[in-house]
């Protein structure tokens, strides 16, 4: 008995460690773009009364790595673009989406996601032509911007041992037929 129970965990451990060698080797697959080293001259820049209104440096960063490629002729059509979030007090009105939409954003209105009591604004989320960044900062209405290209990936090194996982596991649960869905907006 005790030689069974010292076997199923060994097999438990060496499963664990085996997939997580595989997230991290497979992790290296997700990344499609390699990172851009930008000269100062390349970095967008936006007017002073504006920079209140751009929710964290990487939508900076991601249109100045875009603006950069298209410079040197390494960027197609389509990726002219970059999807944002667009930060509202209340819901846009139909006009202040058409205004938008003559800055040549496209406009994903019906994800609208209202503002909560600890998060002031709600936003929706578009795809805006990479050289309208000042101009679509510029509209009163609009209250901020941020990119929504974000990857992630797993980092679950410790999770499974904190959660006491591996305890569950030998009692027979596997999680087969679970599903688990997180929506953040934070």
């Amino acid at each position: 008995m005790k030689f069974k129970l010292i076997l199923v965990l060994f097999i438990v451990i060496y499963s664990f460690v085996y997939s997580q060698a595989i997230l991290t080797n497979d992790k290296d697959t997700f990344v499609k773009e390699k990172k851009i080293l930008l000269a100062q001259e390349d970095i967008v820049l936006v007017p002073t009364q504006l920079k209140a209104k751009i929710f964290g440096s990487s939508l900076i960063l991601k249109i100045s790595e875009k603006n950069y490629l298209r410079g040197i002729g390494k960027l197609s059509e389509s990726e002219r673009r970059t999807d944002v979030v667009v930060y509202f007090k209340e819901e846009p009105t139909n006009s202040e989406i058409s205004e938008l939409e003559a800055l040549g954003l496209r406009c994903y209105t019906e994800l609208w996601t209202p503002p909560l009591p600890n998060h002031p604004y709600g936003y929706i989320l578009a795809s805006m032509p990479n050289d309208r960044l000042t101009d679509v900062l510029f509209l009163q209405n609009v209250k901020g911007l941020a990119t929504s290209e974000h990857q992630n990936y797993p980092e679950n090194n410790e999770g499974t041992r904190k959660i006491k996982a591996d305890s569950l596991w030998l009692s027979g649960y596997t999680g087969t037929g679970v599903k688990v869905a997180v929506l953040d907006s934070g």
